[in-house]
């Protein structure tokens, strides 16, 4: 949230008031206290230039919130509330699993039972038996996020439908790397 004003408590006070309004809002909608964070919080001084001088003709108050929305289906009605109360500026909105350390390690599994079949496939077709596992490494691909970034909303506008957000699907990788001894 973005506000400014001529002198520092009023701009404070009045940033104040829009992001506990928007605050109040998440909690009523579900959003938990640990999933709220402020992440920025800054007063700076807005200058005027003429003639070479500048003057301070204001100041600027800035606040930034980072929201965990866990339930995916009120993406668009969070972003909506938050631009109808006074938000404007929402940026770099990120899809992540939220503990990935499970489905990392079902790609691990799937990946070497993957490496297992093959070896087993290319053991049958070379007419050798694998004996035992000599080298084993791994490489994880992580996940890659889509982004959506919605930023410059108008709060002043009639309130505008909810921004419909796709969330598409995260892809969680694993490469392994297995060398067995053959007989």
């Amino acid at each position: 949230l973005y506000s400014e004003g001529r002198d520092v408590p009023a701009v404070q006070e009045a940033n104040a008031k829009k992001v506990n309004a928007i605050i109040a809002a998440l909690k009523q909608m579900g959003i938990a206290d640990d999933d709220i964070q402020t992440s920025n919080y800054n007063i700076a001084p807005k200058f005027e230039y003429t003639e070479g001088v500048s003057n301070v003709v204001g100041y600027t108050v800035s606040q930034n919130l980072n929201v965990k929305v866990r339930d995916l289906d009120k993406v668009g009605a969070v972003l909506s509330k938050a631009g109808e109360l006074g938000a404007n500026q929402v940026n770099g909105v990120r899809f992540t699993i939220d503990d990935p350390t499970t489905v990392q390690q079902q790609a691990r599994t799937k990946a070497i039972e993957d490496a297992k079949n093959k070896a087993m496939e290319l053991a049958d077709a070379m007419g050798v038996k694998i004996v035992k596992i000599v080298t084993f490494s791994e490489s994880s691909g992580g996940t890659t996020p889509p982004m959506f970034a919605y930023s410059a909303m108008d709060s002043a506008k009639a309130a505008a439908p909810v921004p419909d957000i796709q969330t598409g699907s995260l892809d969680v990788q694993s490469n392994v790397s297995v060398t067995f001894e053959i007989r």
